[in-house]
């Protein structure tokens, strides 16, 4: 059975995006900018997502170690550890699950990246990936993230044809 933390830690893959693919940096919601600028007393380095006021992404900066990536400016490179991690937005906490509009457009759903995008999901048995979608659902419930997202909607992610769909009967 795989450790997630053993496993994120040996991935080193999250937090930084292919150039092509920084379109990917996390979302933060309003809220979640504003109690990481007050706890850590700096001034985040966001820019308003698809021009609103309430949803921003981060800006990520050129990778130190491989600069085919650029990276979250809140990882530390060295040691692979989040500089916010307690503070990381509702993106980061679901990750590979992300919440995003059906094909049409009309419905937001929850869906998980495909294997290959996450080498925790890429290294599960079909039983494991069964049994981290229902921990990732619990946790989305007792989380309340159906509320927060409803409260930020430019948080949902367009449809990405590289995900299925999670929230399935």
């Amino acid at each position: 059975m795989w450790n997630i933390t053993d496993t994120c830690q040996a991935c080193r893959g999250c937090c930084k995006f292919k150039k092509e693919d920084a379109y990917f940096a996390p979302l933060f919601s309003r809220e979640e900018k504003e109690k990481i600028e007050k706890t850590t007393g700096k001034k985040a380095i966001f820019s308003p997502y698809k021009n609103s006021t309430q949803v921003f992404q981060i800006k990520l900066v050129s990778s130190l170690t491989d600069k085919q990536y650029d990276v979250c400016p809140y990882l530390d490179e060295a040691t692979h550890l989040c500089g916010i991690y307690e503070l990381r937005p509702a993106d980061c906490r679901i990750w590979p699950m992300l919440i995003m509009k059906d094909r049409d457009g009309k419905n937001t759903r929850q869906a998980c990246f495909n294997k290959d995008y996450c080498p925790i999901t890429e290294k599960m048995s079909a039983e494991e990936i069964k049994q981290y979608i229902l921990k990732l659902k619990q946790y989305f419930t007792e989380n309340h993230y159906d509320e927060f997202y409803r409260r930020y909607p430019g948080l949902v992610w367009d449809y990405e044809p590289d995900t299925f769909f999670i929230d399935e009967d």
